[in-house]
Parts: C-alpha cells; structure tokens; sequence
C-alpha cells in the first residue's frame, strides 16, 4: 500500500474512535450469543477481546473495513499512537475477557464440494479445473453443534452492547452459513469470571500473573492473537490455577 492509502485508513480508524472517547465503566458481564447454525473453529477457542478488537475496528472504519488488504496488518500501525480507553478492563497486559463456552462437548465432521459449472465461465474456451478461480475442491469442516456460545467479560456495557449488535456470525467460515448468529443477551452478573471461575481459568493467563496452576502451554494470551510478541507461557483455560 502507498503511503497515501495507510494515511488515509489511519485517519479514518482515528475519527472512528473519537466518537466514543468517554470515561469506561467496567462491570462484569455475560454475554451470550444464540446460534441458528452450526458453529465451526480452526481453534480450540474464541477469544472475546480478540473479537472487541475487530469489532472496534469495523465500527471504527465502517465500509472501508471491507476495502483493507486481506494479509495488511493494521494494528501494527496504531502501536504508537494514542488511543481511547479500551472497553475491556486491563490488568498488567491481559485484558478480562474470557474465551468461547459451548452448551455441548460434541463435534462432527462435514465436507463441502465446490465443483465447476459451465455458466460462470463468461464464454472462456479453455477452464483450468487443477488449479486457479475455477478449480474444484473438497473442504472438510469440524463443526461443534451448539446453539448457544457464551462470553465472560468485565467491560463497559454500553460499549459492549453496541459492538454485539455488530456480530452476525462467530467463527470459521461464516460466509457459507457457519456460525450465523439470531440475537445475543448482555447481563449483569454479581461475580467477575472474565478470567477465573470457582478456581479455573477462563482464558489464557500469563505466568506473571500466576501463583501456581495445573498446566502450561505456550500460546497466545492478548490480541491480536496472530502475532508472534504476543505468544507465551500461559495456563490454559479449564485449568487450575491461583493468582498472584
């Protein structure tokens, strides 16, 4: 991209965040999302926060979300430059957001077939089937049957509120029905299990906030979860742990 285009984004994205510039309320929050499809995953988990920061970032941007490169990193461009509070609450770099619950343990395998048919051709002589715009495929598909994903958050509910009503599918491949989303619920909840619940981590903690826990695993604990900085040793959610 130009310097003139990364500009260009850069100044809308920070227009975009100076409407909501106003103190945060952090509170804990249930979110649930109600599902009238299949949901499928490349991860065992979605993180919430990962999904705020998309979500701010579409807000943000608006319909100029949709004209970004594809493999662009955005967010690298914003690491200097001063931003409005997050609406999640923060604590020595890990935000209180908890990953995805389902409401069941079962999965199954579905396959999909995208073979050529002749009237999309536009009157081409020669097709290539092997390879390009119009090759055949086979995508197998490990989708969990659920119908409800819930979230655990400490955050700003209106902020939360807002950027929910944005979401229209969660997870892999939402553009072929996966995942699609009918409506969601955002409550209030008395106890704060962003991150632990009844002694389990609900997200990926990082080991400089750990007393002690059952497992380590090396992953990524802070968006943008694609980014190698922010990959380490972490418990896992579902094990037992204690915070410093």
């Amino acid at each position: 991209m130009i310097e003139k285009e990364l500009q260009y984004f850069l100044d809308k994205f920070l227009l975009g965040c100076a409407k909501r510039k106003r103190k945060m309320t952090y509170e804990p929050l249930k979110i649930v999302f109600y599902l009238s499809s299949p949901i499928t995953l490349t991860h065992p988990w979605m993180h919430f926060d990962g999904l705020i920061s998309h979500l701010l970032m579409v807000d943000a941007l608006g319909e100029d979300f949709y004209l970004l490169p594809r493999k662009f990193p955005f967010s690298r461009m914003l690491k200097n430059t001063e931003l409005p509070p997050f609406p999640i609450k923060e604590t020595k770099g890990m935000y209180h957001a908890s990953v995805s619950f389902f409401d069941t343990d079962r999965k199954a395998l579905e396959i999909m077939y995208k073979k050529f048919e002749d009237r999309w051709a536009g009157g081409k002589r020669k097709i290539q089937r092997g390879s390009g715009f119009f090759r055949d495929y086979m995508i197998q598909h490990i989708y969990i049957p659920t119908r409800i994903v819930t979230f655990y958050v400490c955050g700003d509910y209106e902020v939360m509120r807002k950027l929910c009503s944005l979401v229209t599918g969660l997870g892999d491949n939402t553009r072929v029905g996966w995942g699609a989303v009918r409506s969601f619920k955002i409550e209030r909840t008395e106890e704060d299990w962003s991150v632990v619940a009844n002694g389990v981590a609900m997200r990926p903690i990082p080991e400089h906030l750990l007393k002690s826990t059952s497992e380590k695993i090396n992953v990524a604990w802070r968006p943008p979860y694609w980014a190698p900085e922010n990959i380490g040793i972490c418990a896992p959610p579902g094990a037992r742990v204690k915070l410093k």
